[in-house]
């Protein structure tokens, strides 16, 4: 499923791990300063459900990838929680 379909799809979301990256990138590689930070923040977390990354979700997703052998990344998005 391309990416365009998967937003149409249903709820779309983001997970705080890939918040905080884009941060660091925003900041390090663009420069942006804190506010525009802030403001593409903002727009993504109205846009987007936010999903908590917990140390059991990332325990969790490190015991399946290492029974099946799978890419922790792709097994760890399927377990996060959303923000109620």
């Amino acid at each position: 499923m391309q990416a365009i379909e998967c937003m149409q799809a249903g709820t779309p979301w983001i997970s705080t791990q890939v918040l905080n990256e884009t941060i660091n990138t925003l900041r390090r590689k663009f420069k942006l300063d804190y506010a525009q930070i802030g403001a593409v923040v903002e727009e993504l977390t109205q846009q987007l459900q936010v999903a908590i990354v917990s140390t059991t979700t990332i325990q969790n997703a490190v015991a399946i990838a290492a029974s099946r052998e799978f890419i922790i990344i792709l097994i760890s998005f399927s377990l996060v929680k959303p923000i109620l």
